[in-house]
């Protein structure tokens, strides 16, 4: 019955936010600065303060230490010539997010931006809520709530302060922006990192018994040679990369481990390294292409892995990574990713290393794997 008569997350900590309102509803003038950021402007001069801000329809703040290179010189400019407008328009997508992140960025990580004091607040709530005494695993779903609305919050906060270098003139240009940029793709990624620690603990402690067993099945295949592995799980020999196990004198080919889908191997460790769920999803499908070459170079053809070639390949890989949490890792993607990327090859790959994840747990797995 826990979360069934608790406030919504964007409902929570209303006064906050209300404090912000009330800066952005005041005019900046410099004393609403000051007493908001909590120091005096004119000794930040230097600094490129909030001193000239104002605040109409829009709001343009200058940047600390910003230089000649900043966002205020950058240009989406449509290619001349035969290029067509799809193209263009993409492009101009592209640069655009990638200014908008640029900006927000420096914007979040400086105590001289309103933006970057108003997550410093939002933070140290998080942490006094979430974190040391007050952590229990039931509590995972407000938090992850919670991070999704800030991020969506300070989404629709952030058009208050872009700079004139980012507005777009064209109608249908800004709209295929609208529909490609959006709280997920920018405000979550760059937040993200900074609630990742308590977040990510809370996904630990919930999926601790998951994650217990899993582990389990990780050290009693990890007593198998990479052939022994490769024939319990029922991979077909001809997919077998042989010709990568290199012997020397003192070595049989029965005792040889962690020396097939190397590549594959060494790209789904880097799931753990990232806190955006995007990039953890960009990792498994670099990791679903680098199995795939492999088996291509095997037999010398492409060759497209269907789901049935793909799960004993991706048993074995993720077996042999050896990621401590990936029942954590899987749930965390399922719950922060991007609601839009949602079917087609994500799924397929998300479904595929969740039933990797759920087999490695069975108990008939371990009792059957031992060496003999």
């Amino acid at each position: 019955q826990l979360g069934s008569h608790i406030i919504p997350a964007k409902e929570r900590w209303q006064g906050i936010y209300d404090q912000f309102m009330d800066f952005l509803n005041s005019g900046s003038d410099e004393t609403s600065v000051e007493s908001f950021l909590g120091f005096y402007s004119k000794k930040r001069e230097k600094q490129k303060s909030l001193k000239s801000m104002t605040i109409t329809k829009k709001v343009e703040i200058a940047m600390p230490h910003s230089t000649e290179d900043s966002l205020d010189f950058l240009t989406c400019n449509r290619p001349d010539g035969a290029t067509s407008e799809k193209l263009a328009s993409n492009q101009c997508i592209l640069a655009k997010g990638q200014q908008l992140k640029e900006y927000l960025s420096k914007a979040f990580a400086s105590s001289h931006h309103p933006l970057g004091k108003l997550l410093q607040t939002l933070i140290l709530v998080f942490q006094g809520t979430f974190s040391g005494i007050c952590m229990h695993k039931r509590l995972l779903s407000m938090a992850q709530q919670e991070v999704v609305s800030h991020a969506k919050e300070l989404f629709e906060l952030a058009r208050y302060f872009l700079p004139k270098s980012l507005e777009i003139g064209d109608p249908s240009t800004e709209a295929a922006i609208r529909d490609n940029l959006n709280a997920y793709t920018v405000t979550l990624p760059l937040i993200l990192p900074r609630f990742y620690p308590d977040l990510f603990m809370l996904y630990m402690l919930y999926h601790e018994v998951e994650d217990s067993m899993y582990w389990k099945g990780i050290l009693y295949l990890e007593l198998l040679s990479d052939t022994k592995l490769l024939e319990f799980l029922e991979v077909q020999k001809d997919l077998w990369p042989l010709q990568d196990i290199h012997l020397t004198n003192k070595q049989r080919l029965s005792v040889v481990k962690d020396v097939c889908f190397t590549s594959a191997i060494l790209c789904f460790q880097k799931i753990s390294t990232t806190a955006d769920p995007q990039d953890k999803l960009d990792t498994l499908m670099k990791t679903y292409l680098e199995i795939e070459s492999t088996v291509t170079r095997v037999l010398k053809r492409e060759y497209n892995l269907s789901m049935d070639d793909l799960l004993p390949l991706l048993v074995y890989v993720v077996s042999r990574a050896r990621i401590l949490h990936l029942g954590a890792e899987l749930h965390l993607i399922r719950d922060m990713m991007d609601p839009s990327t949602e079917g087609g090859m994500n799924d397929f790959l998300l479904t595929a290393l969740d039933s990797c994840y759920q087999h490695i747990q069975k108990e008939e797995l371990r009792s059957r794997s031992l060496p003999k």
